[in-house]
């Protein structure tokens, strides 16, 4: 009984994700944050910078920088859109922004927005090996902020947001959220664990119980 219990928790950790789906989901909790309020002050930051506490990194694909702004206002239209929450947001210049995690994490999510009506964009997710897991749609209405989240249960190692399919246009962040998954061999290593004392407890019931027979 023993050995074929190990066995299977380590045939488990060898099997790994059964799939690589990336799926759309509601607004979360996370085991990371940011709200781009203690990072500085207004002004463009040189990219890849750090953000959610080390967690992850941010970086304008063209401009290679990270903005942080009180405000974006369209060179369009005139319109401005304003922080979700707090009194600052993050943002790209050029509306391609990539965020790389220091540690893959399987729920991602915050509020984009942008001071254009922006359609056409595109989210990349990438596993930590650069592999592409999936696409997800993107279009953002003028002045106006939205919540987009994803999981995957093949971790996400870098998620790249394109505005709009013709780049030069900014887009927002604020609210970033993710979690980062358990390590999959401890909590596989603590079911079997659970599992062999039971089957400990099992084997010594029955010893005891043909005890008192005889």
């Amino acid at each position: 009984m023993r050995n074929g219990i190990v066995g299977l928790v380590l045939l488990a950790m060898l099997a790994g994700p059964v799939s690589a789906g990336v799926i759309p989901i509601g607004e979360f909790t996370g085991d990371l944050y940011e709200g781009f309020e203690n990072l500085g002050t207004p002004g463009g930051y040189p990219g890849p910078f750090t953000i959610m506490d080390g967690g992850a990194t941010f970086n304008d694909v063209y401009a290679n920088i990270l903005m942080i702004a009180y405000s974006l206002q369209s060179g369009l239209t005139g319109v401005s859109i304003y922080p979700y929450n707090g009194n600052l947001m993050g943002g790209s210049v050029t509306g391609c922004a990539v965020i790389d995690f220091t540690t893959p994490v399987e729920d991602f999510g915050g509020y984009i927005g942008a001071a254009d009506d922006l359609s056409g964009g595109l989210v990349t997710f990438r596993d930590e090996d650069g592999l592409v897991l999936g696409t997800e749609p993107l279009s953002l209405s003028m002045g106006q902020w939205a919540w987009y989240g994803w999981h995957s249960d093949v971790p996400f190692g870098s998620i790249e947001i394109w505005g709009a399919a013709s780049p030069g246009l900014g887009i927002v962040f604020d609210d970033f959220q993710a979690t980062v998954p358990e390590p999959a061999g401890l909590s596989l290593l603590a079911m079997g664990a659970v599992a062999l004392l039971g089957s400990r407890r099992v084997v010594r019931g029955g010893a005891a119980l043909c005890g008192k027979g005889r």
